[in-house]
Parts: C-alpha cells; structure tokens; sequence
C-alpha cells in the first residue's frame, strides 16, 4: 500500500524518465504531469506525505525550504491547508506548537534524517512516526506526519496518465 509520499516521489521519477523521451514526447508527457500537479488542490497534503515519508523527506524539505517557494503566496496557503488538516484528522495538537515544529523540522531537516533512516523497514511510515514521537521532541509533528502518512492511495490516476499519453 502507497501513502502520499510515495505517490510524489514515483511522479518525480516519472518526470525525470521522460528525459529519455523524444523531445516532442518528453514536452508533452512534462506539459501534462505539470499540468495535473499544479490543477490538483491537495498539494500541501503530498508535499508533507514526502517531507514525513523517511526515504523522500530530504527532497520534501527541499521543496518548502525553496527560497521561491517561501517568496510566494505559496507558503502561507501551505500553512493554512496544514491547520485545516489538524482540524480534518481532529487532531489533539497545539496549532501554535505545530507550526513552530513543522518550520524547525523543515529548516533542520538534516539534524532528524539520520534518526528517521535508523529504523527498521520493516516498519511502516505511520510505526516509525509512533515510535519516534518520544525521541525527537516533536509531538505535534508526528501526529500530524502518523495522520497523514495513514493516508492510503492508489495507482489509478497515474495509470490513467499513463493511458492518455498512449504508453499503455
């Protein structure tokens, strides 16, 4: 079963093997991922499967330590969507201490990957948050990340990119 994370980071690989496509293919085949990503509202519910997700959170942090990421309106929507997911999983978490958490986890990401990737794999994303909640100091985080993460999805919409394109 695939959770948020690993459904951005297989479109990440699927965009960077278009790479390997005839120029006209690969413009097309990036025209319409891009285009399904930026036309999908729950962005910032990817964006956080692949920042709590232990083997995709560095390319996560990256995305939202991203200075025009940051710039734009982007961020505070980011925000907003986040406290309106605490609210959706009714969340017993401190909204405040979240979003000091989430920034310090974003902006240090390197200080907590290591702890994240000791962890058995034999354990699902949501364990490891369960187990780590204790270890790290972020409470409020990983009772979001173990929500989120619980979040189960299926491959239907990109085999149904895959179809569109003609490559099944």
């Amino acid at each position: 079963q695939s959770n948020v994370g690993d459904v951005v980071a297989m479109y990440l690989k699927i965009y960077d093997g278009f790479e390997n496509l005839q120029r006209e293919s690969r413009i097309k085949m990036q025209n319409h991922l891009a285009f399904r990503w930026y036309s999908m509202s729950e962005q910032p519910l990817f964006l956080l499967g692949l920042l709590f997700h232990t083997e995709h959170g560095e390319l996560g942090a990256s995305f939202l330590k991203d200075e025009a990421f940051i710039e734009s309106d982007l961020l505070a929507k980011f925000n907003s969507k986040v406290l309106g997911y605490v609210d959706h999983f009714d969340l017993d978490v401190e909204k405040d201490e979240l979003t000091i958490e989430l920034d310090d986890f974003i902006q240090k990401y390197d200080k907590y990957k290591e702890q994240l990737r000791a962890l058995s794999n034999d354990l699902s994303e949501e364990a490891k948050w369960r187990l780590l909640s204790n270890n790290i100091g972020l409470k409020n985080i990983s009772k979001l990340a173990t929500a989120v993460l619980a979040v189960k999805v299926q491959s239907a919409d990109v085999e149904r990119l895959f179809s569109l394109m003609g490559l099944i």
